[in-house]
């Protein structure tokens, strides 16, 4: 074989892999290439069979990417909230925020209308019964004060006056009968020695008989003196006692009003911790106005806001526990207000355990009152926007935990910090119970 340059062996492959020419009789001497219409058919079917093959690839992979998922967002897992679903015992709770307040609160409130003179004290500060917490004034007091002083004191001397008057006119009365007396027996004797002398003779009837008239005269007269005395001792206590009430009624009167001075130094009247004092230098009050209030700080009560919705559950003797934010105290309900107001009801809760340091009045506490125990339920941490006997959407962790697809859970009871699944989810399954709005059109997500 015939060895050729490499243009030449180019030429002559190509020469080599065609079909043999067919030459005519005509053209054999000529040398002219004769026409193949067989080939310019099989390069048009080979076209069309690679542009129908492009067509199908184009179509197929249109249609692979159209039904291709897109891809999970990724979501930094530290700041989820994830709990695994438990089975055991479940319990129903309300949670509710409110504060602490005094069990048996001291109102100390103004006796007399008066004017704020001073404030002594401020609040938060330890007081005593005599504590001295404001000063009032009232002139107008402290003159009706002076003049039943006076009074009183008038009265006084007035049944002092009186008393000597009676004992005056008793010693008066006592020494008339005793002139009397005296002068019926000096009468009496005289009578007496003319009856002898007239039945001897010596005088004369007329004598006898002006003597015995005037003895008889005597007589009368100290009976007179005597009846007359005894009426006049008995008619000092009454007239005394008239003049003794009027000094009592002056006395009680002067010692009201001095008591009412008095009062207009206001004192706390118990032993504790002054809780409030709302009033300020100057301020006119009116009798029966709150001054203070005192609190004992040992004996102390929470007092709970509960949303209307969760109070109808509420009931007496229910235990609850307190959290202080400096220790978990228990206690149970004692106290449900029947009204409504804004949307709350009150509920009083009394304290079984003993109070952590820093414990005092107005300190914010949360009270769970347990309402019910479920047992044998699946439960877990209650999401966000959780209702009681509803359906919502959850993203459950994959085993490797690298991505949350999301699953329909209906849940059942709620309580305050869990919620009971009914279906949708089993024991040990992690789920995100943070608020998830924010990617809910993912069906499913990957952690990071």
């Amino acid at each position: 074989m015939k060895v050729h340059g490499p243009a030449s062996y180019a030429a002559v492959s190509v020469e080599e892999r065609l079909p043999p020419r067919a030459y005519s009789p005509s053209s054999s001497g000529s040398g002219t290439d004769v026409p193949r219409p067989d080939l310019a058919r099989r390069r048009r079917r080979k076209r069309i069979a690679w542009g129908g093959a492009c067509l199908l690839a184009l179509a197929g992979g249109g249609y692979w990417i159209s039904h291709l998922r897109p891809a999970a967002p990724a979501f930094d897992r530290a700041a989820m909230w994830v709990e695994t679903v438990q089975r055991g015992t479940m319990r129903r709770e309300v949670r509710a925020i409110g504060k602490l307040v005094p069990l048996h609160p001291l109102v100390v409130a103004a006796p007399i209308e008066g004017r704020v003179l001073q404030k002594n004290i401020e609040p938060g500060a330890p007081v005593a019964p005599g504590t001295v917490l404001v000063t009032l004034a009232n002139p107008e007091l402290q003159q009706q004060a002076l003049e039943a002083r006076f009074q009183y004191e008038a009265a006084q001397a007035t049944l002092k006056q009186l008393r000597e008057q009676l004992i005056q006119t008793l010693q008066d009365e006592q020494v008339r009968l005793i002139t009397a007396r005296n002068a019926y027996a000096r009468d009496a004797m005289q009578s007496a020695s003319d009856q002898r002398l007239y039945r001897l003779g010596m005088i004369s009837h007329l004598k006898a008989s002006l003597s015995r008239a005037l003895s008889d005269g005597d007589r009368a007269t100290v009976a007179a003196e005597q009846q007359r005395l005894a009426l006049l001792k008995s008619g000092m206590p009454a007239q005394l006692a008239v003049q003794q009430a009027d000094v009592a009624a002056k006395r009680s009167l002067y010692r009201l009003k001095r008591q009412q001075v008095q009062s207009l130094t206001v004192r706390a009247g118990a032993s504790g911790v002054l809780q409030e004092l709302p009033v300020e230098a100057g301020q006119q009050l009116a009798a029966g106005a709150e001054v203070a209030r005192i609190a004992q700080p040992g004996q102390l009560k929470a007092r709970l806001q509960v949303a209307e919705t969760e109070a109808r559950e509420v009931a007496l003797g229910q235990p609850v526990t307190i959290d202080t934010h400096n220790g978990l105290i228990p206690g149970h309900v004692i106290r449900i207000d029947p009204a409504v107001q804004n949307g709350t009801v009150t509920v009083d809760v009394a304290l079984d355990g003993a109070l952590p340091a820093g414990a005092r009045p107005d300190l914010s506490v949360e009270g769970n009152i347990e309402m019910q125990r479920l047992r044998n339920v699946l439960y877990v941490g209650r999401p966000a926007l959780a209702r009681r006997n509803s359906t919502i959407k959850l993203y459950r962790l994959t085993a490797s935990g690298g991505h949350a697809q999301r699953v329909a859970v209906r849940l059942g009871a709620t309580s305050a910090s869990s919620v009971q699944i009914l279906n949708g989810l089993r024991a040990g399954d992690a789920v995100i119970l943070s608020d998830t709005s924010a990617f809910d059109r993912y069906k499913r997500i990957r952690l990071k």
